[in-house]
């Protein structure tokens, strides 16, 4: 939840004021009230004139606003802050345990590459099995993060893991993904979505690990039109990829461990590589 009731009003503001471009004292308390925090004008004012000594808070008029100096600042302290974090992968103690799943949000498109990443290379490290299986309706992550994408190859390699990937399309730009594969580490082969695999849904499975990339309705269709218009060009759009790449907006990664929803995807994605294969034999 955004607001709790035992939040302070220090955090109360600074997260009200995020949500809008600036806000009058008395407009403030209206929102800041509105979700069951029952803080005074009296002790509003107060914090106020608090944060505008520290600089967390400016002042034009009657209005406030979030400083555009401690936002740049604390951005790139958040930014650091979750490389160091995840830079080897997820730390374990904040993985679910077994029976449970996580969700971790993310607002940039490379950041939840970057994370989905490195959380399948810690979990193939810590775990006996060398197999992932996975969906993928188009494999937009190696156009955008090369140097990511071949890290992750390179250490995958080393250790003996090997990808069985499952794509959902046959355009120009899948048609590139397969034939650039290392085929030491990927074995990839073609299905169209059923009532499990969706074109919104991303999934890896690992062991009794599952990793689900949600995708919104509007996202999905920017990844198809993405891959459609290489259709008819030869050349590939780099700043259109590009332009893709850097896109934001509300990006979703559940990790289950050992639950009844992973248990299901695991079948499923064996059952469906087991008969995609007997079809090639």
């Amino acid at each position: 939840m955004l607001f709790t009731t035992n939040q302070s009003l220090r955090d109360c503001v600074i997260r009200s004021l995020g949500t809008r471009e600036r806000m009058e004292a008395v407009e403030l308390h209206k929102l800041i009230r509105s979700y069951g925090l029952n803080y005074s004008i009296q002790a509003l004012y107060k914090e106020l004139r608090i944060l505008l000594k520290e600089g967390v808070v400016a002042k034009s008029g009657k209005s406030y606003s979030l400083h555009i100096r401690w936002l740049l600042e604390m951005r790139g302290f958040i930014s650091d802050a979750f490389e160091n974090l995840t830079g080897d992968g997820c730390p374990r103690e904040q993985l679910p345990g077994p029976g449970e799943y996580r969700k971790y949000s993310f607002r940039e498109l490379n950041k939840l590459n970057t994370f989905w990443t490195q959380l399948l290379l810690t979990l193939q490290e810590q775990s006996k099995a060398c197999r992932i299986l996975e969906w993928v309706p188009h494999p937009w992550f190696h156009l955008g993060q090369y140097a990511v994408e071949r890290r992750f190859v390179k250490a995958l390699k080393l250790s003996g893991g090997k990808i069985k990937m499952i794509l959902g399309g046959e355009t120009q730009l899948d048609q590139i993904f397969r034939e650039s594969r290392d085929p030491e580490v990927y074995t990839t082969y073609f299905r169209e979505k059923d009532e499990v695999l969706d074109y919104a849904v991303y999934y890896s499975v690992l062991d009794d690990y599952l990793l689900t990339v949600q995708f919104t309705e509007a996202f999905q269709l920017k990844v198809h039109a993405l891959y459609e218009a290489h259709e008819e060009s030869e050349k590939l759009d780099l700043e259109r990829i590009l332009s893709f790449f850097s896109a934001k907006g509300s990006f979703t990664l559940r990790v289950d461990y050992n639950t009844r929803r992973s248990r299901q995807i695991k079948k499923h994605l064996k059952a469906v590589v087991s008969s995609l294969e007997a079809a090639l034999a």
